[in-house]
């Protein structure tokens, strides 16, 4: 990625946030945190994908914090809806996917309005 970036310097920051989808599979959480947070605007899965980083590392109150700022931005946003968005063969690893931001305080269910 880094090559990519120096091809092109003037590029969207929007691959940068997909680039911390296969470093969170890798375990690589810090580096997926450090491309998440250089996205000037995140979309809402990602940065759920970040409080599940912050958790994996033990950071709950950064994983926390998060997932309190997507409530106050989506206040319909759940785990039901962000598993709408995930596509995975295997069924473990979207459960897996699920469980960080669950222990962040994301709701099972929507709590707010628009649901």
């Amino acid at each position: 990625m880094s090559k990519a970036r120096r091809r092109n310097p003037n590029h969207s920051d929007g691959w940068l946030g997909s680039y911390a989808v296969p470093l969170y599979i890798l375990g690589r959480y810090d580096e997926a945190i450090e491309y998440l947070k250089q996205v000037n605007k995140l979309r809402i899965d990602k940065i759920t994908l970040l409080a599940g980083s912050y958790t994996q590392l033990g950071q709950m109150d950064k994983a926390g914090t998060v997932i309190e700022e997507v409530l106050r931005k989506r206040p319909d946003y759940s785990l039901e809806k962000f598993s709408q968005s995930l596509q995975f063969r295997r069924p473990e690893d979207a459960t897996r996917w699920l469980e960080e931001p669950r222990k962040a305080g994301l709701p099972e269910k929507s709590l707010g309005k628009g649901s």
